[in-house]
């Protein structure tokens, strides 16, 4: 069982500017599970992974490709599908 608990999370800047990333847990199947805090008007480039990827909008607004994602959305992407996003206003996801 892992427990992660908001009070101890250890948040760590990622490659790119005005994001932040909180493993939750980590595999070597697919990578893990990850918190994202990302700042408005923060992006990730168009990119792709080797394995599918989950993101839910836990709070705030993503532009995902050409789609506006809120809270609550979510969204699943095969292995190989190109993406981009831009942040809209301030947003934590949930990646997995």
């Amino acid at each position: 069982m892992i427990i992660s608990q908001n009070e101890n999370r250890n948040w760590a800047p990622s490659n790119y500017s005005g994001i932040e990333f909180c493993w939750l847990s980590k595999n070597s199947a697919n990578g893990g599970t990850a918190l994202l805090r990302l700042q408005k008007n923060a992006s990730l480039p168009k990119h792709k992974h080797p394995g599918w990827e989950q993101i839910f909008v836990i709070e705030g607004q993503i532009r995902f490709c050409d789609t506006l994602l809120v809270s609550g959305d979510h969204v699943f992407t095969n292995a190989g599908e190109i993406h981009q996003l831009l942040v809209i206003e301030s947003t934590i996801l949930l990646v997995g």
